[in-house]
């Protein structure tokens, strides 16, 4: 029965590394839409919130003109991805440690661990602690933050430089102020 649990761990481990490498691979490169984005506005990357939407919402909502909104990802930098893609591997090692650790040692003729039996002892327990503290630190990696509006090829508002999401007046009034001024229901401010 030991063989079975040990070629099965192999056989998952083998399987994970091959889903990472190849997710490192497709890694998308800074500065190109993601998957998922599309023109017309059909689909939004993982990393738009729901402030984009609400944005979208309020152009689509209050211009008097048919306006075409069109999200897109910001990606963060190359080094934030590889660094985010690490932590994840670093999880998978770590969830073949907490549920597979002792025969993952055996299988390879080492001595047992310590540390890895209180793993097992506590596996529910060190696997959320890993799940949730690693999604937590690869959202943090993967967050830029980063919300622009643009009129064709003009910038009328950057979060990056303004340090802060737009209100619905500050939106009114970039995009009115704009050279091809749109037409909108007035805000009250």
């Amino acid at each position: 029965m030991a063989n079975f649990q040990q070629v099965l761990a192999v056989a998952v481990l083998s399987l994970l590394a091959y889903r990472l490498v190849r997710d490192l691979a497709s890694t998308p490169q800074e500065g190109k839409p993601m998957a998922g984005d599309g023109e017309g506005g059909g689909g939004v990357g993982s990393m738009l919130k729901g402030a984009a939407v609400q944005v979208e919402q309020i152009i689509k909502n209050r211009s008097l003109e048919n306006v075409e909104v069109i999200l897109k990802s910001y990606l963060p930098s190359p080094f934030r991805v590889t660094i985010s893609y690490l932590i994840s591997a670093i999880q998978l090692v770590a969830f073949a440690a907490i549920f597979a650790g002792n025969h993952l040692v055996n299988l390879f003729g080492l001595p047992p661990s310590p540390f890895l039996a209180m793993l097992g002892e506590n596996k529910m327990t060190y696997f959320i602690m890993v799940m949730f503290g690693g999604n937590f630190v690869n959202t943090q990696m993967m967050t830029t933050h980063a919300f622009e509006i643009f009129i064709g090829r003009d910038k009328v508002w950057s979060t990056l430089e303004k340090g802060r999401m737009p209100q619905q007046l500050d939106i009114v009034r970039a995009l009115s102020e704009h050279k091809d001024g749109f037409e909108f229901i007035p805000v009250r401010e």
